[in-house]
């Protein structure tokens, strides 16, 4: 009789740990209860039931503390954010990947600072990113090699835009987004008192006194069609007596050191007012609108379509002087881009 009653004491024991969390009616007590009837391999998210005398039960119980995955993220891709080779678009490109995270969409930032813009687009087409920052103009003149000087269209912001949203998306299956509020346009920029000196204001003036002056510019720059080939055509000349390539993390460096005479430059750029650079006046419209508008994959849409939202409210707040005064934080104060973008967003009420 002891012995008995010893072994239905020890399988109470043994079975107290599975019948936890049910009544003893049989009806669930909590949102748990349903794990009594249910085998540890059909249990969702594949939660085990830690059983009295496994083995291996520490290693249940750390599996138990796991939080679960939620259903409404799996099988949902990670978002690789990009950006192209230079301050702005670090600082933007770290924006859509703060506004993405915000929003609990899982983000890569492992391909930011890719390269050029053909190198961006070519990542962009195959798959290899997801989304990054372009202008509008570079795409119309780079990417979809328009010339520039064919039309008075391409210098009405409204008009590039539709024309660059629609072939991008027929073309390549990507979604050009709203574009911001701004215009980095291509520039070429001299020291104030050396153009005052030669009395150069223009791009007209520049291309005449060229074969006697140094341009500081970049690989790009030398073969982009609103680059040095595009200045050529338009405005003749041109043809300066030394191009110095570098790049273009240095190139202000470069013209403060002497070594040129008038340096290419983006009209958002904070060294320009820094180094009291003056931009010469495109006097022939030779460059469309530049504004910067998400280019994101069509598929990704598809995954998240909140994204177009999120990421148009950001460019929503970028103006020329939001962008200028976060470039030079960046390249005139040495503050980190990362740090930068995330306050602007915090100051912006984009993020918490």
């Amino acid at each position: 009789m002891k012995r008995r009653m010893f072994v239905m004491l020890l399988l109470a024991a043994l079975a107290a740990p599975l019948l936890s969390g049910c009544d003893l009616g049989g009806t669930s007590s909590s949102s748990t209860a349903q794990s009594c009837t249910t085998s540890s391999s059909s249990l969702p998210n594949g939660v085990l039931v830690a059983q009295a005398g496994r083995s291996d039960s520490h290693i249940v119980a750390q599996q138990l503390a796991q939080p679960p995955i939620q259903p409404a993220q799996q099988n949902k891709p990670t978002v690789f954010v990009s950006s192209k080779n230079f301050t702005e678009e670090y600082i933007i490109g770290e924006m859509y990947a703060l506004a993405l995270q915000n929003a609990g969409i899982s983000v890569d930032r492992s391909k930011m600072n890719l390269g050029a813009t053909a190198i961006a687009q070519a990542a962009l087409v195959k798959g290899d990113i997801s989304l990054y920052p372009e202008y509008t103009g570079t795409s119309l003149g780079v990417v979809l090699k328009v010339d520039l000087t064919s039309s008075p269209d391409w210098h009405n912001a409204d008009k590039v835009y539709a024309r660059v949203k629609a072939d991008y998306e027929s073309m390549f299956k990507l979604t050009v987004l709203t574009p911001a509020p701004m215009n980095d346009t291509q520039a070429i920029a001299m020291p104030s008192d050396c153009a005052t000196k030669l009395g150069i204001k223009t791009l007209s003036d520049l291309s005449a006194k060229a074969p006697n002056l140094t341009l500081i510019s970049t690989a790009e720059f030398d073969n982009r069609a609103d680059g040095l080939p595009g200045l050529q055509k338009a405005y003749g000349g041109f043809q300066f007596k030394k191009v110095l390539d570098v790049d273009n993390a240095i190139k202000y460096d470069a013209l403060k050191q002497g070594k040129g005479d008038a340096v290419i430059a983006y009209s958002t750029e904070g060294a320009i007012a820094a180094n009291n650079l003056v931009v010469l006046t495109d006097d022939k419209n030779l460059y469309p609108p530049y504004p910067v508008a998400p280019i994101v994959r069509d598929d990704i849409i598809t995954a998240y379509p909140n994204i177009p939202d999120l990421l148009n409210a950001v460019d929503a707040k970028i103006t020329n002087a939001e962008i200028t005064k976060l470039n030079a934080d960046v390249d005139i104060n040495k503050k980190d881009y990362k740090v930068v973008a995330h306050d602007w967003m915090v100051a912006q009420g984009l993020i918490k």
